[in-house]
């Protein structure tokens, strides 16, 4: 393609759910039930959602893996692990309740309204820009990515979801690699993200463990890498 390319991930290294998943779960129920709710009874939904959301969302990519892309799909994938949460909650919503509640978030988490940009992001894609980089963004995510970032305006190349494509990381990784030919990954997790052939992989933890960067700042590391047979 007679361009460098660098890889990122959105989750977690580019943006992430503004407040918490129970957070919006609530915000939108709360909505549909004008004045039904105190602000205690939407934290205290809230707080139960968070609890139990990881549990459903593991327990339903076990049973349909990467959102139920050979299974389910990705839509009937995210009704089942609301459905569950809520349930898990004890709300009392009936089913054409619910039915409304649900397409509001399965559109809003598709938007910038349920996310917030990590605050050094724009000011990193600017410059790999203007060093004539190609960014490639590659997620284990629906089909709703692309949609995702561009209404976060991210300014990137290239989006790509594993739900679109079939397969996961570190499969995933390989997949991209090919196509572009990207020579740099930056991601979150050791498991997911540590591999990939040809890739060179850094590890980003915002909580600054040993072995990580913290942000991606650290842009004379990565222009020192674009330098390596890029």
């Amino acid at each position: 393609y007679g361009k460098q390319w660098y890889q990122r991930r959105v989750r977690g290294t580019l943006a992430r759910i503004s407040h918490s998943v129970g957070h919006h779960y609530a915000r939108v129920t709360d909505s549909y039930f004008p004045g039904a709710l105190t602000p205690s009874d939407r934290a205290e939904i809230a707080r139960d959602i968070d609890r139990v959301f990881p549990d459903h969302y593991r327990a339903a990519s076990t049973a349909h893996p990467n959102f139920g892309h050979s299974t389910i799909g990705c839509h009937q994938w995210w009704r089942g692990v609301v459905r569950d949460c809520f349930l898990s909650a004890r709300l009392d919503i009936r089913d054409y309740q619910f039915g409304f509640i649900f397409e509001d978030l399965y559109r809003q988490f598709r938007t910038a309204q349920c996310w917030e940009v990590y605050p050094e992001v724009g000011e990193v894609l600017k410059e790999l820009r203007a060093r004539g980089l190609g960014v490639v963004v590659t997620s284990d995510f629906d089909d709703g990515l692309a949609s995702l970032v561009r209404d976060l305006d991210l300014r990137v190349d290239c989006v790509v979801d594993s739900y679109t494509e079939g397969v996961t990381k570190p499969e995933l990784l390989g997949v991209v690699r090919e196509r572009y030919g990207v020579v740099m990954h930056v991601g979150d997790s050791r498991r997911r993200d540590g591999t990939g052939d040809g890739l060179v992989t850094h590890l980003l933890d915002r909580t600054g463990k040993k072995g990580a960067i913290r942000d991606l700042r650290k842009t004379d590391h990565v222009a020192k890498l674009s330098l390596v047979g890029y």
